[in-house]
Protein backbone atom coordinates (compact mmCIF):
# COMPACT_ATOMS: atom_id res chain seq x y z
CA UNK A 1 0.00 0.00 0.00
CA UNK A 2 3.00 2.28 -0.31
CA UNK A 3 1.82 3.69 -3.60
CA UNK A 4 -1.46 5.21 -4.59
CA UNK A 5 -4.23 3.14 -6.13
CA UNK A 6 -6.67 4.39 -8.71
CA UNK A 7 -10.23 4.70 -7.51
CA UNK A 8 -12.12 1.43 -8.02
CA UNK A 9 -8.93 -0.65 -8.32
CA UNK A 10 -9.01 -3.94 -6.39
CA UNK A 11 -5.93 -5.11 -4.54
CA UNK A 12 -5.10 -8.30 -2.70
CA UNK A 13 -2.66 -8.28 0.20
CA UNK A 14 -0.85 -11.15 1.80
CA UNK A 15 1.44 -10.20 4.70
CA UNK A 16 3.94 -12.26 6.71
CA UNK A 17 2.61 -15.62 5.62
CA UNK A 18 -1.05 -15.01 6.54
CA UNK A 19 -3.08 -17.92 5.26
CA UNK A 20 -5.93 -15.77 3.93
CA UNK A 21 -5.88 -12.87 1.51
CA UNK A 22 -7.71 -9.65 2.18
CA UNK A 23 -9.57 -8.09 -0.71
CA UNK A 24 -9.46 -4.30 -0.78
CA UNK A 25 -11.72 -2.01 -2.75
CA UNK A 26 -9.94 1.17 -3.77
CA UNK A 27 -8.25 3.14 -1.00
CA UNK A 28 -9.37 1.58 2.26
CA UNK A 29 -8.21 1.43 5.82
CA UNK A 30 -9.27 -0.40 8.95
CA UNK A 31 -11.47 1.24 11.47
CA UNK A 32 -13.26 -0.64 14.26
CA UNK A 33 -17.02 -0.23 14.43
CA UNK A 34 -20.07 -2.20 15.39
CA UNK A 35 -20.63 -4.86 12.80
CA UNK A 36 -23.95 -4.70 10.99
CA UNK A 37 -25.79 -5.84 7.90
CA UNK A 38 -24.88 -4.47 4.49
CA UNK A 39 -26.33 -1.02 4.09
CA UNK A 40 -26.20 -0.38 7.79
CA UNK A 41 -26.06 3.01 9.49
CA UNK A 42 -22.94 5.17 9.30
CA UNK A 43 -19.98 4.65 11.58
CA UNK A 44 -20.73 7.28 14.18
CA UNK A 45 -24.37 6.19 14.46
CA UNK A 46 -23.55 2.69 15.61
CA UNK A 47 -24.27 3.12 19.28
CA UNK A 48 -21.70 5.60 20.57
CA UNK A 49 -18.92 4.30 22.73
CA UNK A 50 -15.40 4.97 23.84
CA UNK A 51 -14.49 8.66 23.69
CA UNK A 52 -11.05 8.04 22.21
CA UNK A 53 -12.53 6.09 19.33
CA UNK A 54 -15.24 8.65 18.69
CA UNK A 55 -12.78 11.55 18.85
CA UNK A 56 -10.47 9.78 16.45
CA UNK A 57 -13.27 9.22 13.95
CA UNK A 58 -14.44 12.80 14.15
CA UNK A 59 -10.86 13.92 13.48
CA UNK A 60 -10.97 12.12 10.15
CA UNK A 61 -14.18 13.51 8.78
CA UNK A 62 -13.33 12.45 5.23
CA UNK A 63 -13.87 8.83 6.17
CA UNK A 64 -17.14 7.06 5.69
CA UNK A 65 -18.23 3.43 5.92
CA UNK A 66 -17.73 1.34 2.80
CA UNK A 67 -20.74 -0.86 3.72
CA UNK A 68 -18.54 -3.93 3.47
CA UNK A 69 -18.26 -5.80 6.76
CA UNK A 70 -16.11 -8.70 7.80
CA UNK A 71 -14.82 -10.39 10.89
CA UNK A 72 -11.16 -10.78 11.81
CA UNK A 73 -10.69 -13.58 14.31
CA UNK A 74 -7.41 -13.19 16.15
CA UNK A 75 -7.88 -16.12 18.50
CA UNK A 76 -8.07 -15.87 22.25
CA UNK A 77 -4.38 -15.37 22.95
CA UNK A 78 -4.38 -11.57 23.11
CA UNK A 79 -5.87 -9.07 25.51
CA UNK A 80 -8.80 -7.17 24.00
CA UNK A 81 -8.05 -3.84 25.62
CA UNK A 82 -4.33 -3.89 24.86
CA UNK A 83 -4.95 -4.95 21.26
CA UNK A 84 -7.50 -2.21 20.74
CA UNK A 85 -5.30 0.45 22.24
CA UNK A 86 -2.34 -0.72 20.18
CA UNK A 87 -4.21 -0.89 16.89
CA UNK A 88 -5.71 2.56 17.33
CA UNK A 89 -2.72 4.24 18.94
CA UNK A 90 -4.80 5.25 21.95
CA UNK A 91 -3.11 6.85 24.91
CA UNK A 92 -4.97 4.55 27.29
CA UNK A 93 -6.68 1.20 26.91
CA UNK A 94 -10.49 1.38 27.11
CA UNK A 95 -12.14 -0.64 29.85
CA UNK A 96 -14.57 -3.48 29.18
CA UNK A 97 -17.64 -1.29 29.54
CA UNK A 98 -16.31 1.22 27.03
CA UNK A 99 -15.45 -1.54 24.59
CA UNK A 100 -18.92 -3.03 24.76
CA UNK A 101 -20.49 0.38 24.24
CA UNK A 102 -18.19 1.21 21.34
CA UNK A 103 -18.65 -2.11 19.63
CA UNK A 104 -22.34 -2.62 20.49
CA UNK A 105 -21.50 -5.67 22.60
CA UNK A 106 -19.81 -7.45 19.71
CA UNK A 107 -16.25 -7.33 21.02
CA UNK A 108 -15.02 -10.54 22.64
CA UNK A 109 -11.69 -12.09 23.49
CA UNK A 110 -12.12 -14.50 20.60
CA UNK A 111 -13.09 -12.10 17.84
CA UNK A 112 -12.16 -8.53 17.02
CA UNK A 113 -14.84 -7.08 14.77
CA UNK A 114 -13.87 -4.47 12.19
CA UNK A 115 -15.43 -2.65 9.28
CA UNK A 116 -13.73 -1.22 6.26
CA UNK A 117 -13.86 2.51 5.76
CA UNK A 118 -12.98 4.42 2.65
CA UNK A 119 -11.46 7.80 2.01
CA UNK A 120 -13.67 9.99 -0.15
CA UNK A 121 -10.76 12.02 -1.51
CA UNK A 122 -7.01 11.63 -0.89
CA UNK A 123 -5.12 8.36 -1.04
CA UNK A 124 -4.46 6.22 1.96
CA UNK A 125 -0.76 7.00 1.86
CA UNK A 126 -1.60 10.50 3.09
CA UNK A 127 -3.47 9.27 6.18
CA UNK A 128 -1.30 9.82 9.28
CA UNK A 129 0.84 6.75 9.81
CA UNK A 130 0.49 6.71 13.60
CA UNK A 131 -3.22 6.13 13.23
CA UNK A 132 -3.98 4.48 9.93
CA UNK A 133 -0.92 2.82 8.47
CA UNK A 134 -2.40 -0.25 6.85
CA UNK A 135 0.75 -2.31 6.50
CA UNK A 136 1.60 -1.99 10.18
CA UNK A 137 -1.90 -3.09 11.16
CA UNK A 138 -1.66 -6.14 8.92
CA UNK A 139 1.69 -6.98 10.45
CA UNK A 140 0.13 -6.71 13.90
CA UNK A 141 -2.54 -9.20 12.83
CA UNK A 142 0.00 -11.60 11.34
CA UNK A 143 2.26 -11.42 14.39
CA UNK A 144 -0.54 -12.69 16.57
CA UNK A 145 -2.42 -15.32 14.62
CA UNK A 146 -3.68 -16.06 11.16
CA UNK A 147 -6.85 -14.13 10.57
CA UNK A 148 -10.02 -15.53 9.20
CA UNK A 149 -12.56 -13.88 6.97
CA UNK A 150 -16.10 -15.18 7.02
CA UNK A 151 -19.57 -13.96 6.24
CA UNK A 152 -21.78 -12.68 9.02
CA UNK A 153 -24.58 -15.18 9.65
CA UNK A 154 -27.33 -16.35 11.96
CA UNK A 155 -26.59 -19.81 13.35
CA UNK A 156 -29.67 -21.89 14.16
CA UNK A 157 -29.52 -25.50 15.28
CA UNK A 158 -32.01 -28.36 15.37
CA UNK A 159 -32.73 -29.78 18.82
CA UNK A 160 -34.60 -32.66 20.42
CA UNK A 161 -37.65 -30.87 21.77
CA UNK A 162 -39.64 -31.92 24.78
CA UNK A 163 -43.22 -31.74 23.48
CA UNK A 164 -46.75 -32.52 24.63
CA UNK A 165 -48.48 -35.66 23.50
CA UNK A 166 -50.63 -34.49 20.57
CA UNK A 167 -53.92 -35.44 22.18
CA UNK A 168 -52.99 -33.57 25.38
CA UNK A 169 -51.55 -30.41 23.82
CA UNK A 170 -54.73 -28.35 24.26
CA UNK A 171 -54.78 -29.21 27.97
CA UNK A 172 -51.08 -28.47 28.53
CA UNK A 173 -50.01 -25.50 26.41
CA UNK A 174 -50.64 -22.06 27.91
CA UNK A 175 -50.04 -18.36 27.39
CA UNK A 176 -46.68 -16.94 28.58
CA UNK A 177 -46.14 -16.33 32.28
CA UNK A 178 -45.84 -12.55 31.90
CA UNK A 179 -49.21 -11.72 30.33
CA UNK A 180 -51.32 -12.56 33.38
CA UNK A 181 -51.40 -12.03 37.13
CA UNK A 182 -51.13 -14.84 39.66
CA UNK A 183 -54.87 -14.59 40.36
CA UNK A 184 -55.68 -14.81 36.66
CA UNK A 185 -53.37 -17.82 36.28
CA UNK A 186 -54.95 -19.52 39.30
CA UNK A 187 -58.41 -19.12 37.77
CA UNK A 188 -57.26 -20.31 34.33
CA UNK A 189 -55.62 -23.46 35.72
CA UNK A 190 -58.44 -24.39 38.10
CA UNK A 191 -59.49 -27.98 37.49
CA UNK A 192 -56.74 -28.44 34.88
CA UNK A 193 -53.96 -30.58 36.40
CA UNK A 194 -52.03 -30.72 33.12
CA UNK A 195 -52.01 -26.96 32.57
CA UNK A 196 -48.48 -25.67 32.11
CA UNK A 197 -49.35 -22.73 34.36
CA UNK A 198 -48.51 -25.10 37.22
CA UNK A 199 -44.93 -24.89 35.86
CA UNK A 200 -44.70 -21.31 34.55
CA UNK A 201 -46.73 -19.76 37.39
CA UNK A 202 -46.13 -22.31 40.18
CA UNK A 203 -47.16 -19.88 42.93
CA UNK A 204 -50.75 -20.85 42.05
CA UNK A 205 -50.12 -24.15 43.87
CA UNK A 206 -48.83 -22.43 47.01
CA UNK A 207 -50.70 -20.40 49.63
CA UNK A 208 -51.99 -17.06 48.40
CA UNK A 209 -49.56 -14.27 49.23
CA UNK A 210 -46.45 -16.44 48.80
CA UNK A 211 -43.45 -14.37 47.68
CA UNK A 212 -43.29 -14.90 43.90
CA UNK A 213 -39.48 -15.08 44.04
CA UNK A 214 -39.09 -17.40 47.01
CA UNK A 215 -37.14 -20.66 46.55
CA UNK A 216 -40.33 -22.62 47.20
CA UNK A 217 -41.91 -21.21 44.05
CA UNK A 218 -39.09 -22.35 41.74
CA UNK A 219 -38.90 -25.72 43.47
CA UNK A 220 -42.64 -26.20 42.99
CA UNK A 221 -42.30 -25.36 39.30
CA UNK A 222 -39.54 -27.94 38.90
CA UNK A 223 -41.62 -30.54 40.74
CA UNK A 224 -44.64 -29.92 38.52
CA UNK A 225 -42.46 -30.02 35.41
CA UNK A 226 -40.99 -33.38 36.32
CA UNK A 227 -44.47 -34.68 37.08
CA UNK A 228 -45.63 -33.89 33.53
CA UNK A 229 -42.57 -35.71 32.17
CA UNK A 230 -42.93 -38.76 34.42
CA UNK A 231 -46.64 -39.03 33.52
CA UNK A 232 -45.71 -39.08 29.84
CA UNK A 233 -47.67 -35.90 29.11
CA UNK A 234 -44.42 -34.33 27.88
CA UNK A 235 -42.00 -36.47 25.88
CA UNK A 236 -38.62 -35.67 24.36
CA UNK A 237 -37.95 -36.45 20.70
CA UNK A 238 -35.36 -39.11 19.99
CA UNK A 239 -33.21 -36.91 17.76
CA UNK A 240 -32.67 -33.23 16.92
CA UNK A 241 -35.18 -31.65 14.56
CA UNK A 242 -36.30 -28.28 13.37
CA UNK A 243 -40.02 -27.60 13.69
CA UNK A 244 -42.58 -25.29 12.11
CA UNK A 245 -45.17 -23.56 14.28
CA UNK A 246 -48.24 -21.95 12.71
CA UNK A 247 -50.65 -19.68 14.57
CA UNK A 248 -53.98 -18.54 13.17
CA UNK A 249 -55.79 -15.68 14.91
CA UNK A 250 -58.89 -14.57 13.06
CA UNK A 251 -57.76 -13.57 9.56
CA UNK A 252 -54.10 -13.41 10.55
CA UNK A 253 -51.75 -16.38 10.12
CA UNK A 254 -48.01 -16.67 10.77
CA UNK A 255 -45.59 -19.59 10.48
CA UNK A 256 -42.31 -19.62 12.36
CA UNK A 257 -39.26 -21.86 12.48
CA UNK A 258 -38.66 -23.44 15.88
CA UNK A 259 -34.93 -23.78 16.52
CA UNK A 260 -32.15 -23.45 19.05
CA UNK A 261 -30.60 -19.99 18.65
CA UNK A 262 -27.08 -19.11 19.70
CA UNK A 263 -26.43 -17.48 23.09
CA UNK A 264 -23.07 -16.30 21.73
CA UNK A 265 -24.82 -14.53 18.88
CA UNK A 266 -27.23 -12.96 21.36
CA UNK A 267 -24.32 -11.65 23.43
CA UNK A 268 -22.55 -10.50 20.25
CA UNK A 269 -25.65 -8.57 19.10
CA UNK A 270 -26.06 -10.61 15.93
CA UNK A 271 -29.43 -11.31 17.51
CA UNK A 272 -30.45 -7.69 17.89
CA UNK A 273 -32.34 -6.10 20.73
CA UNK A 274 -34.57 -3.05 20.91
CA UNK A 275 -35.48 -2.92 24.62
CA UNK A 276 -33.67 -2.59 27.92
CA UNK A 277 -34.12 -5.33 30.49
CA UNK A 278 -34.62 -5.21 34.24
CA UNK A 279 -32.22 -7.16 36.41
CA UNK A 280 -34.96 -8.43 38.73
CA UNK A 281 -36.91 -9.90 35.81
CA UNK A 282 -33.75 -11.44 34.36
CA UNK A 283 -33.00 -12.96 37.78
CA UNK A 284 -36.47 -14.53 37.87
CA UNK A 285 -36.01 -16.19 34.47
CA UNK A 286 -32.49 -17.36 35.34
CA UNK A 287 -33.77 -19.06 38.48
CA UNK A 288 -36.64 -20.65 36.56
CA UNK A 289 -34.31 -22.04 33.87
CA UNK A 290 -31.86 -23.33 36.47
CA UNK A 291 -34.60 -24.97 38.55
CA UNK A 292 -36.13 -26.78 35.58
CA UNK A 293 -32.86 -27.31 33.69
CA UNK A 294 -34.91 -26.29 30.68
CA UNK A 295 -36.16 -23.34 28.67
CA UNK A 296 -39.92 -23.64 28.44
CA UNK A 297 -40.95 -20.27 27.01
CA UNK A 298 -39.62 -19.46 23.52
CA UNK A 299 -38.09 -16.15 22.48
CA UNK A 300 -40.04 -14.54 19.64
CA UNK A 301 -37.56 -13.62 16.86
CA UNK A 302 -37.97 -12.17 13.39
CA UNK A 303 -35.85 -11.83 10.24
CA UNK A 304 -36.16 -10.26 6.83
CA UNK A 305 -38.15 -12.76 4.81
CA UNK A 306 -36.42 -15.12 2.35
CA UNK A 307 -38.44 -16.17 -0.71
CA UNK A 308 -36.81 -19.61 -1.00
CA UNK A 309 -37.54 -20.43 2.61
CA UNK A 310 -41.11 -19.13 2.27
CA UNK A 311 -41.62 -21.61 -0.57
CA UNK A 312 -40.22 -24.45 1.54
CA UNK A 313 -42.55 -23.58 4.43
CA UNK A 314 -45.61 -23.36 2.19
CA UNK A 315 -44.93 -26.87 0.88
CA UNK A 316 -44.12 -28.32 4.32
CA UNK A 317 -47.29 -27.12 6.03
CA UNK A 318 -49.37 -28.93 3.43
CA UNK A 319 -48.28 -32.17 5.12
CA UNK A 320 -50.01 -33.79 8.09
CA UNK A 321 -49.16 -31.86 11.28
CA UNK A 322 -47.77 -33.34 14.47
CA UNK A 323 -49.93 -31.20 16.76
CA UNK A 324 -53.07 -29.22 15.94
CA UNK A 325 -55.46 -27.62 18.43
CA UNK A 326 -57.41 -24.43 19.05
CA UNK A 327 -57.05 -22.65 22.38
CA UNK A 328 -59.84 -21.26 24.51
CA UNK A 329 -59.10 -17.81 23.06
CA UNK A 330 -59.80 -19.04 19.53
CA UNK A 331 -56.15 -19.05 18.37
CA UNK A 332 -55.21 -22.17 16.44
CA UNK A 333 -51.78 -23.74 17.04
CA UNK A 334 -50.27 -26.25 14.62
CA UNK A 335 -46.79 -27.76 14.41
CA UNK A 336 -44.78 -29.90 11.99
CA UNK A 337 -41.50 -31.78 12.38
CA UNK A 338 -38.64 -31.03 9.99
CA UNK A 339 -36.51 -34.10 10.43
CA UNK A 340 -34.82 -35.19 7.21
CA UNK A 341 -31.12 -34.43 6.84
CA UNK A 342 -31.72 -32.66 3.52
CA UNK A 343 -34.38 -30.42 5.04
CA UNK A 344 -32.21 -29.60 8.04
CA UNK A 345 -29.28 -28.78 5.78
CA UNK A 346 -31.47 -26.56 3.61
CA UNK A 347 -32.69 -24.57 6.61
CA UNK A 348 -29.18 -24.14 8.00
CA UNK A 349 -27.96 -22.90 4.62
CA UNK A 350 -30.86 -20.48 4.24
CA UNK A 351 -30.30 -18.86 7.63
CA UNK A 352 -26.54 -18.78 7.11
CA UNK A 353 -27.30 -16.06 4.55
CA UNK A 354 -29.14 -13.91 7.09
CA UNK A 355 -26.95 -11.21 8.67
CA UNK A 356 -29.08 -10.71 11.77
CA UNK A 357 -32.08 -11.83 13.75
CA UNK A 358 -34.26 -9.48 15.78
CA UNK A 359 -35.92 -10.01 19.14
CA UNK A 360 -39.60 -9.17 18.82
CA UNK A 361 -40.65 -10.41 22.26
CA UNK A 362 -38.66 -12.15 24.96
CA UNK A 363 -35.79 -9.83 25.89
CA UNK A 364 -35.72 -11.11 29.48
CA UNK A 365 -35.88 -14.77 28.43
CA UNK A 366 -32.99 -14.35 26.00
CA UNK A 367 -30.95 -12.31 28.50
CA UNK A 368 -31.50 -15.01 31.11
CA UNK A 369 -30.42 -17.72 28.68
CA UNK A 370 -27.24 -15.75 27.97
CA UNK A 371 -26.48 -15.53 31.68
CA UNK A 372 -27.03 -19.26 32.21
CA UNK A 373 -24.78 -19.98 29.21
CA UNK A 374 -21.98 -17.92 30.76
CA UNK A 375 -22.41 -19.36 34.25
CA UNK A 376 -22.27 -22.92 32.87
CA UNK A 377 -19.46 -22.12 30.42
CA UNK A 378 -21.62 -23.51 27.62
CA UNK A 379 -21.93 -26.97 29.20
CA UNK A 380 -24.61 -29.29 27.88
CA UNK A 381 -27.04 -27.41 25.65
CA UNK A 382 -26.83 -24.14 27.57
CA UNK A 383 -25.17 -22.47 24.57
CA UNK A 384 -28.51 -22.29 22.77
CA UNK A 385 -31.91 -20.91 23.64
CA UNK A 386 -35.39 -21.82 22.53
CA UNK A 387 -36.70 -19.55 19.78
CA UNK A 388 -39.46 -19.30 17.21
CA UNK A 389 -38.38 -17.21 14.22
CA UNK A 390 -41.00 -15.57 11.98
CA UNK A 391 -40.49 -13.67 8.71
CA UNK A 392 -40.95 -9.94 9.20
CA UNK A 393 -43.82 -9.70 6.71
CA UNK A 394 -45.99 -12.04 8.78
CA UNK A 395 -45.62 -10.19 12.08
CA UNK A 396 -48.68 -8.62 13.70
CA UNK A 397 -48.00 -5.75 16.09
CA UNK A 398 -50.84 -4.33 18.13
CA UNK A 399 -50.71 -1.03 20.04
CA UNK A 400 -49.51 -0.81 23.62
CA UNK A 401 -51.94 1.65 25.21
CA UNK A 402 -51.55 3.86 28.30
CA UNK A 403 -53.87 4.58 31.24
CA UNK A 404 -53.11 7.40 33.69
CA UNK A 405 -54.01 7.66 37.36
CA UNK A 406 -54.62 11.44 37.55
CA UNK A 407 -54.32 14.77 35.78
CA UNK A 408 -51.31 15.87 37.84
CA UNK A 409 -53.35 18.58 39.58
CA UNK A 410 -55.01 19.91 36.43
CA UNK A 411 -58.71 20.21 35.70
CA UNK A 412 -59.99 18.50 32.54
CA UNK A 413 -60.28 21.89 30.84
CA UNK A 414 -56.72 22.83 31.81
CA UNK A 415 -55.49 19.48 30.54
CA UNK A 416 -57.15 20.01 27.16
CA UNK A 417 -55.59 23.49 26.97
CA UNK A 418 -52.11 22.05 27.45
CA UNK A 419 -52.75 19.29 24.94
CA UNK A 420 -53.76 21.85 22.34
CA UNK A 421 -50.20 23.19 22.49
CA UNK A 422 -48.90 19.79 21.36
CA UNK A 423 -51.62 18.48 19.04
CA UNK A 424 -53.16 20.03 15.93
CA UNK A 425 -56.51 18.42 16.62
CA UNK A 426 -58.15 17.84 19.99
CA UNK A 427 -61.78 16.98 19.30
CA UNK A 428 -64.28 14.19 19.69
CA UNK A 429 -63.30 11.29 17.43
CA UNK A 430 -62.76 7.56 17.02
CA UNK A 431 -61.21 5.37 19.71
CA UNK A 432 -58.68 3.74 17.38
CA UNK A 433 -55.99 5.86 15.65
CA UNK A 434 -55.85 5.40 11.89
CA UNK A 435 -52.24 6.40 11.15
CA UNK A 436 -48.86 7.23 12.64
CA UNK A 437 -48.73 10.40 14.77
CA UNK A 438 -52.43 10.08 15.59
CA UNK A 439 -53.64 9.10 19.09
CA UNK A 440 -56.94 8.58 20.86
CA UNK A 441 -57.68 10.14 24.27
CA UNK A 442 -60.50 8.84 26.46
CA UNK A 443 -61.57 11.69 28.72
CA UNK A 444 -64.90 12.59 30.37
CA UNK A 445 -66.62 9.58 28.87
CA UNK A 446 -65.69 10.44 25.28
CA UNK A 447 -62.92 9.66 22.82
CA UNK A 448 -60.92 12.54 21.40
CA UNK A 449 -58.77 12.46 18.28
CA UNK A 450 -55.24 13.85 18.73
CA UNK A 451 -52.76 14.59 15.91
CA UNK A 452 -49.24 15.75 16.74
CA UNK A 453 -48.32 19.15 15.31
CA UNK A 454 -45.91 18.86 12.38
CA UNK A 455 -43.27 20.91 14.15
CA UNK A 456 -42.87 18.02 16.61
CA UNK A 457 -42.69 15.23 14.01
CA UNK A 458 -40.43 16.71 11.34
CA UNK A 459 -36.66 16.13 11.22
CA UNK A 460 -36.73 13.37 13.82
CA UNK A 461 -34.66 10.22 13.86
CA UNK A 462 -36.46 6.88 14.08
CA UNK A 463 -36.60 6.71 17.86
CA UNK A 464 -37.48 10.38 18.35
CA UNK A 465 -40.26 10.05 15.77
CA UNK A 466 -42.02 7.11 17.41
CA UNK A 467 -45.45 8.00 18.78
CA UNK A 468 -44.55 6.47 22.15
CA UNK A 469 -41.47 8.72 22.31
CA UNK A 470 -43.38 11.85 21.34
CA UNK A 471 -46.11 11.09 23.87
CA UNK A 472 -43.56 10.57 26.63
CA UNK A 473 -41.48 13.65 25.87
CA UNK A 474 -44.27 16.09 25.00
CA UNK A 475 -47.15 14.91 27.19
CA UNK A 476 -46.46 12.34 29.89
CA UNK A 477 -43.35 13.99 31.35
CA UNK A 478 -44.15 17.73 31.10
CA UNK A 479 -47.93 17.57 31.61
CA UNK A 480 -48.58 14.46 33.73
CA UNK A 481 -45.28 14.49 35.65
CA UNK A 482 -44.31 10.96 34.58
CA UNK A 483 -40.55 11.16 34.04
CA UNK A 484 -39.83 7.42 34.07
CA UNK A 485 -42.76 5.32 32.84
CA UNK A 486 -40.99 2.12 33.88
CA UNK A 487 -41.10 3.02 37.58
CA UNK A 488 -43.92 5.57 37.90
CA UNK A 489 -47.02 4.49 39.81
CA UNK A 490 -49.08 7.05 37.88
CA UNK A 491 -49.22 5.06 34.65
CA UNK A 492 -50.10 1.57 33.52
CA UNK A 493 -49.92 -0.19 30.15
CA UNK A 494 -52.63 -2.20 28.43
CA UNK A 495 -51.85 -4.55 25.54
CA UNK A 496 -53.78 -3.94 22.35
CA UNK A 497 -55.27 -7.43 22.48
CA UNK A 498 -57.65 -6.13 25.18
CA UNK A 499 -59.02 -3.46 22.85
CA UNK A 500 -60.13 0.09 23.55
CA UNK A 501 -63.15 -1.18 25.49
CA UNK A 502 -60.75 -2.20 28.25
CA UNK A 503 -59.44 1.36 28.40
CA UNK A 504 -62.98 2.70 28.75
CA UNK A 505 -63.70 0.17 31.50
CA UNK A 506 -60.61 1.14 33.49
CA UNK A 507 -61.37 4.85 33.32
CA UNK A 508 -65.08 4.40 34.06
CA UNK A 509 -64.19 2.34 37.13
CA UNK A 510 -62.57 5.42 38.66
CA UNK A 511 -59.21 3.67 39.02
CA UNK A 512 -57.77 5.77 36.19
CA UNK A 513 -58.46 9.33 35.06
CA UNK A 514 -57.89 9.02 31.31
CA UNK A 515 -56.42 6.74 28.65
CA UNK A 516 -54.38 7.07 25.47
CA UNK A 517 -54.88 4.63 22.59
CA UNK A 518 -51.83 4.32 20.34
CA UNK A 519 -51.15 3.55 16.70
CA UNK A 520 -48.96 0.40 16.57
CA UNK A 521 -45.23 0.64 15.90
CA UNK A 522 -44.25 -0.96 12.57
CA UNK A 523 -41.91 -3.95 12.32
CA UNK A 524 -39.81 -1.97 9.82
CA UNK A 525 -39.22 0.77 12.41
CA UNK A 526 -38.31 -1.85 15.01
CA UNK A 527 -35.71 -3.51 12.77
CA UNK A 528 -34.16 -0.24 11.65
CA UNK A 529 -33.84 0.95 15.23
CA UNK A 530 -32.26 -2.37 16.25
CA UNK A 531 -29.89 -2.16 13.26
CA UNK A 532 -28.75 1.26 14.46
CA UNK A 533 -28.15 -0.07 17.97
CA UNK A 534 -31.05 1.99 19.33
CA UNK A 535 -33.30 1.28 22.27
CA UNK A 536 -37.02 1.85 21.98
CA UNK A 537 -39.04 3.34 24.84
CA UNK A 538 -40.62 0.81 27.21
CA UNK A 539 -43.89 -0.79 26.16
CA UNK A 540 -43.57 0.19 22.52
CA UNK A 541 -44.89 -3.03 20.95
CA UNK A 542 -47.42 -5.75 21.67
CA UNK A 543 -47.13 -8.82 19.46
CA UNK A 544 -50.06 -11.13 18.81
CA UNK A 545 -50.74 -13.97 18.85
CA UNK A 546 -48.58 -14.98 21.81
CA UNK A 547 -46.45 -18.11 21.58
CA UNK A 548 -47.71 -20.91 23.80
CA UNK A 549 -45.48 -22.23 26.56
CA UNK A 550 -44.86 -26.03 26.43
CA UNK A 551 -45.47 -26.38 22.69
CA UNK A 552 -41.70 -26.92 22.69
CA UNK A 553 -39.26 -27.12 25.60
CA UNK A 554 -35.47 -27.05 25.28
CA UNK A 555 -33.65 -29.19 27.85
CA UNK A 556 -30.23 -27.74 28.59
Amino acid sequence: MAGKKKRGQTASLRENGCGESLRLLGDVAFFPSALGRLGDESLLQRGGGNADIADFAVGHERLHTLQVHTELALGDGGDVRADTAGFLGLTRAPNDAALHRAFAGQFTNACHKFSFVKRAAKSISEIPGDKFFFREILRAFAARQTYLLRAFMAILKPFAALRPQPELAAQICELPYDVMSSDEARAMAAGKPLSFLHVSKPEIDLPSGTDLYSPEVYAKGAQNFQKLISQGALKQDAKPNFYLYRQVMGQHAQVGLVAAASCEEYLANIIKKHELTRVDKEDDRVRHIEALNSQTGPVFLTYRAIAAFDEFVAKKISETPAVDFTGADGVRHTSWEVSSLDEIKFIEEQFAQIPALYIADGHHRSAAAGRVFKSRNGAGHSGQFLAVIFPHNQMQILPYNRVLKDFNGLTPAELVGKLEQVFETVRVGAATPRRKHELGLYLDGRWHRLIFKREFTQDKNLIEGLDVTLLQQLVLAPIFGIDDPRTSKKINFVGGIRGTAELEKLVQSGEYACAFSMFPTSIEDLMQIADAGGIMPPKSTWFEPKLRDAMFCHLI
